[in-house]
């Protein structure tokens, strides 16, 4: 009788779970990276207009088309089949990195750079600031 008891508790939650994330708006975003990222990534913004995304950083800008994943994520890619934080396309011979949303809080999306599921190539948080 238990196990009838906690598998049907089981199937119940198995439907009320759903991630709650959403497309980015358009706007600008400061991206605030982990502690221990900032070293390695410095400060840059997010600014998303529709299907296109500018990285920009203090001394230039990069701009990069927008595909979104169908589970809370979102991948940047520009013309030349490069990625974000990937000037020599190191990240793309092993994969093809991408941005999980992990966390939605108002104007703030938690989010990890992802080379595969088992190596981040960083986290950290955008806050909408436009």
């Amino acid at each position: 009788m238990k196990f009838l008891a906690t598998l049907a508790f089981v199937f119940c939650l198995s439907f009320s779970y759903k991630q709650n994330c959403k497309k980015l708006s358009n706007g600008t975003y400061k991206v605030e990276l982990d502690t221990m990222f900032r070293k390695d990534y410095g400060s840059f913004e997010f600014i998303i207009s529709d299907q296109i995304c500018v990285l920009k950083r203090p001394t230039y800008a990069e701009q990069f088309n927008i595909t979104w994943l169908p589970n809370c994520g979102f991948r940047l890619k520009n013309a030349f089949n490069v990625f974000p934080h990937d000037p020599l396309n190191k990240l793309s011979q092993i994969g093809e990195p991408w941005y999980d949303i992990t966390k939605v809080d108002q104007d703030t999306i938690y989010i990890t750079y992802r080379l595969n599921l088992h190596i981040q190539v960083y986290s950290g948080r955008l806050v909408k600031i436009e």
